[in-house]
């Protein structure tokens, strides 16, 4: 049997293990029970031979344990204060996100409603840029700035904030966190990582997407507006820092 995690000791696991751990500790406190293999299939939307492979993986490292061919026995073994946060995965944002009504193709006198080629649609002009850009800095360093870039640690094991800003590249508009990296093994003092994208689709409007630790974009709202893009990374922690 694996034996539990020494509370003092940091567990060595990668992120992708993490989640799977913060899953399962989360699933069992919310129903009283352990999570099933479908369960964890369902939530992070993988093939049931992967998951299955997670679970042994995580069993063989002692960061778990489970009676063997006895459904929903899983225990994690990792105190809950050294698991990470549970991010939301593709599967479950789609799962709940709202559905959008698009604009009908016809005008209210029954002709066909013109649209604008694909190259025109997404353009936006300098000065337009300029502003989304000046509102969108704002909105970073009054709302999101203060919580997410705090005074460097005292003595730093991991990576911290130390700026948020914005920028454009094509029809692209990110949020970006940049991050100090300490220690010894450090290949670069900082590096960059875009948490929010908002993506130019026409007639002043933007597919809103985040980043997952898969390295892919997600859009859990599309055709929106510049301001409902801020709203919605105020409202949804999935889009901020």
């Amino acid at each position: 049997m694996a034996k539990p995690q020494d509370p003092g000791k940091t567990p060595a696991f990668t992120f992708k293990q993490g989640q799977y751990l913060a899953f399962l500790d989360r699933y069992t406190r919310q129903k009283g029970y352990p999570p099933s293999e479908g369960d964890v299939q369902e939530y992070f939307g993988v093939s049931a031979p992967s998951v299955h492979q997670m679970i042994v993986t995580l069993e063989t490292k002692g960061l778990i344990s489970r009676v063997p061919r006895q459904a929903r026995t899983i225990r994690v073994l990792v105190p809950r204060e050294q698991l990470p946060a549970l991010e939301a995965t593709e599967a479950s944002v789609a799962r709940s996100a709202p559905r959008r009504m698009w604009v009908r193709e016809t005008l209210p006198d029954g002709s066909p409603q013109r649209r604008p080629s694909t190259s025109a649609a997404r353009s936006l002009t300098p000065l337009r840029k300029a502003e989304i850009q000046r509102q969108a800095d704002e909105f970073v360093a009054r709302e999101l700035s203060p919580a997410a870039v705090q005074p460097p640690p005292p003595d730093p094991k991991w990576n911290y904030a130390v700026d948020l800003f914005t920028k454009w590249h094509g029809r692209y508009f990110s949020f970006v966190t940049k991050y100090a990296c300490p220690g010894p093994y450090a290949t670069v003092p900082f590096f960059d990582h875009a948490f929010a994208r908002l993506e130019s689709v026409g007639a002043d409007r933007f597919n809103l997407a985040y980043h997952r630790h898969t390295g892919q974009w997600w859009e859990p709202q599309r055709g929106i507006t510049f301001e409902e893009c801020l709203q919605a990374i105020r409202g949804e922690p999935l889009l901020q820092p």
